[in-house]
């Protein structure tokens, strides 16, 4: 496990010492998240024959099917098989323990305003989280001792949590030279507060994918350099009254096969918890 140095950004412990979920519970008949326009996660009474699983409706017990796409509804852990053909279950890479994790609070920029950017995709529009925006929160040698970067994306207030992402303006992506950055630094498992590390629209190059996986910029398929182990949590929630810093961070996705899981990622005070 490496070796933890870095002192919190504001000089301020958490605010609670007890395990917190940064996950964005999923509620099937209330507000929820949604990314790209898709149907709203739904739970409807299992029905066979004469029963119904709805003791409203004279059933003996309650039992919904619950219908939802984890990319899309809520906090989920996707992995390279989310980008590439062959199929990859994230289940089977995930770590089940506590890992080194650092959280910063990274300020967006216009991309007109920058030139670090992905310039096979940006518009003038676009929200960039900047290399000199990583660098300003944390020095590349201190970001190489995590295993894990949360990232939590400003404004940061409690609607977030049942935000819907249908424009690219709604939220804020990472711009190469950003995400070389954290490459570089082997951070194995990213942590953010956005539904996607690519623009909403971008013609289906799932560019910062790629480079975080250290994927060929086209197709399907894995390099020798891929990075198989890593993985990416999206559409998480760290509220605001948590400090950046050194954590440490549990993923606990759910035990399902597939390319992307939800999961519930629970955070962690740097001591007091093996």
């Amino acid at each position: 496990m490496r070796a933890l140095r870095h002192s919190q950004a504001a000089g301020q412990p958490m605010k609670t010492n007890l395990p917190r979920s940064i996950a964005r519970r999923l509620d099937f008949h209330g507000a929820q998240s949604n990314y790209f326009g898709v149907e709203a996660a739904s739970a409807e009474p299992m029905r066979g024959g004469d029963f119904v699983g709805d003791t409203e409706q004279g059933g003996s017990c309650n039992a919904d099917v619950s219908t939802m796409n984890p990319h899309c509804h809520g906090t989920h852990t996707e992995g390279v098989g989310h980008v590439v053909s062959a199929p990859r279950n994230v289940y089977d890479v995930l770590p089940l323990q506590p890992i080194d994790a650092l959280l910063v609070t990274l300020p967006d920029v216009r991309a007109v305003d920058t030139c670090d950017r992905c310039p096979e995709c940006t518009r003038e529009n676009d929200r960039i989280l900047t290399h000199a925006a990583l660098e300003s929160a944390v020095r590349p040698a201190v970001l190489s001792e995590y295993e894990a970067l949360i990232v939590r994306t400003l404004p940061n207030d409690d609607s977030k949590q049942y935000r819907h992402y249908t424009h690219n303006a709604d939220y804020p992506y990472f711009s190469h030279a950003a995400m070389r950055m954290i490459v570089d630094a082997d951070i194995h498992h990213l942590l953010i507060d956005t539904p996607s590390l690519d623009r909403l629209d971008d013609g289906g190059a799932l560019s910062v994918h790629r480079q975080f996986w250290r994927l060929p910029r086209c197709g399907h398929e894995t390099a020798a350099s891929t990075r198989l182990q890593a993985t990416i949590t999206e559409m998480i929630y760290v509220p605001s009254d948590v400090s950046d810093g050194g954590r440490r961070v549990m993923l606990q996705p759910a035990p399902f096969s597939g390319n992307a899981v939800p999961s519930n990622p629970i955070l962690l005070p740097r001591t007091g918890f093996a």
